[in-house]
């Protein structure tokens, strides 16, 4: 019985440490892999109380690699961590935390497109189709722009 429970565990450490999961990524892995769900809750129980297994701290991660790092807006952020299972409460939660820091590289970000595409000689009307089909509100650019 340890030993299952074990090997439970040392998979989902390897899952997990490979590229960060949250809980219910885990939890499906776990489960396609065969586990029981006995020793899947009981492992899954110890990462969280290890601390390495924390949805909240993979959003806070994810917002800041994908917003900040990779250059995504934060609407694309938001549809991508739905589909990882998260708390949609926590990710706004944690998006209020930051909301000046994110509203300020969203502006940055606007404003380099901006500069880019003047900087090819296109028109007004043009370059502003080009920022929102990257899914930036008008009310962020506007905010750019006035």
């Amino acid at each position: 019985m340890w030993n299952q429970k074990r090997d439970v565990i040392d998979y989902a450490l390897n899952y997990i440490f490979r590229y960060p999961k949250t809980e219910q990524e885990l939890l499906i892995q776990l489960r396609k892999k065969g586990y029981s769900e006995g020793h899947i809750e009981r492992a899954i129980d110890y990462l969280k109380e290890k601390n390495y297994l924390n949805d909240k701290e993979f959003i806070r991660s994810y917002i800041y690699s994908h917003l900040i790092r990779r250059w995504k807006p934060i609407i694309y952020v938001k549809y991508r961590l739905s589909q990882k299972w998260v708390n949609m409460n926590d990710v706004k939660d944690i998006i209020w935390e930051h909301i000046d820091e994110i509203n300020e590289w969203i502006w940055k970000q606007i404003r380099r497109d901006i500069d880019k595409y003047k900087a090819k000689g296109e028109n007004q009307l043009d370059i502003l189709q080009k920022i929102t089909r990257k899914w930036y509100t008008l009310n962020q650019i506007k905010k750019v722009l006035w």
